[in-house]
């Protein structure tokens, strides 16, 4: 009955779970650390973990610390275990803290021969060490239970919005600075007519009665601000097509475009976090 609650609540069957480690010498939170850290290390690289905060909400914390307990002692606990959470691999390990550093075992159990797959051991002498340990077993252990999975990170294709919506604004910025060089050429025009009152009573707007004067400061003004959005359009669009180039070519290293405005405009930055 529990197994087919459970399947039914899952919305997709995760390949490890990891109930949690048995230290000795530590602070249990502190041992949860080092366990959520390992499991930060597999999870990035797209391995779906199930936590033992997920199974207590999943088969209930009593049950969990019942099934927890003899994870390691009996098949019949590790099949009923493993079936509930829809697992094929079971994540155990120790961590001792001992007068001279800490001493710890990984173990991954086969879910349904309740064999070992995967194990590590380690003596390090201090706690960075240790971290340095779990996050080196990561990828061994991805490498054995899931051999070329990719690393965590955005989908491809997400990668190429930025310059999606780039390319849309440069032919915007491009159409806004096409408009002011049309206005730019107006008063060209107007500087170059043998009579520019008699092409001002031409041109002028019959809803808005302006003098002459109005009506060339209002053309030059027009002009001046599809220039200044034009360029500013232009050059968001840029950033934002450089961005996803770099962003492509160097998938592991974040990408963020900066826009900062200023009195004459707005100025642009790339930043990255180079491997």
């Amino acid at each position: 009955m529990l197994t087919l609650i459970v399947s039914g609540a899952l919305a997709a069957t995760p390949t490890l779970a990891a109930p949690g480690l048995q230290c000795s010498g530590i602070e249990p939170a502190l041992c949860d650390a080092y366990l959520e850290h390992f499991v930060g290390k597999l999870t990035s690289r797209r391995l779906a973990v199930t936590t033992k905060n997920d199974m207590a909400q999943i088969i209930g914390a009593e049950r969990q610390r019942q099934l927890v307990g003899c994870t390691t002692e009996s098949n019949a606990c590790l099949a009923e275990l493993t079936a509930a959470l829809g697992v094929a691999n079971l994540l155990t390990g120790t961590v001792a803290k001992t007068e001279s550093g800490y001493v710890s075992t990984l173990k991954v159990l086969d879910a349904s021969a309740g064999a070992t797959k995967w194990s590590a051991t380690t003596r390090v002498d201090t706690e960075k060490a240790l971290f340095v340990f779990f996050e080196e077993q990561a990828g061994a252990l991805i490498d054995v239970i899931a051999p070329g999975l990719p690393p965590a990170g955005v989908a491809p294709v997400v990668k190429w919005i930025p310059a999606m919506v780039g390319g849309l604004a440069v032919i915007l910025g491009g159409t806004l600075l096409f408009a002011s060089e049309g206005e730019a050429e107006l008063l060209r025009d107007y500087a170059k007519a043998v009579d520019p009152m008699a092409m001002y009573r031409a041109d002028a707007d019959p809803m808005k009665p302006q003098t002459y004067e109005a009506y060339i400061n209002d053309i030059a003004a027009s002009g001046r601000d599809f220039q200044i959005a034009g360029w500013v359009t232009f050059g968001l669009g840029v950033a934002a097509i450089t961005s996803s180039i770099v962003w492509a070519l160097l998938p592991s290293s974040p990408v963020t475009a900066t826009v900062v405005p200023t009195a004459h405009g707005a100025t642009f930055g790339l930043a990255m976090e180079l491997p």
